[in-house]
């Protein structure tokens, strides 16, 4: 059994009484890893129905996560560029 805690000393447990971290604390490729193996597990069809559902959810929550992350690089880089938008050669 894998064991992981969250900053906050909390963990999530999910598929098999795997303890994971909440998605909302990972970093975007540790989730975009976990997510590529919940789809890989799904389509590989190695865990039943019940399992399938709880790491249905979980893949929605790391798929918020990294749009999240990947939102927010967005803004950052958006912020970045606007002063050099507004200068005149």
């Amino acid at each position: 059994m894998r064991s992981a805690r969250t900053d906050s000393g909390a963990a999530t447990c999910y598929l098999d009484g795997m303890t994971d971290p909440a998605p909302e604390t990972m970093k975007f490729e540790a989730a975009i890893a976990e997510l590529e193996d919940l789809i890989e597990r799904i389509e590989q069809g190695t865990i039943g129905l019940e399992e399938s559902l709880a790491a249905r959810k979980r893949g929605d929550g790391l798929i918020r996560r990294c749009r999240s992350i990947l939102d927010s690089a967005e803004q950052e880089l958006e912020r970045m560029d606007a002063p050099a938008e507004t200068e005149t050669p």
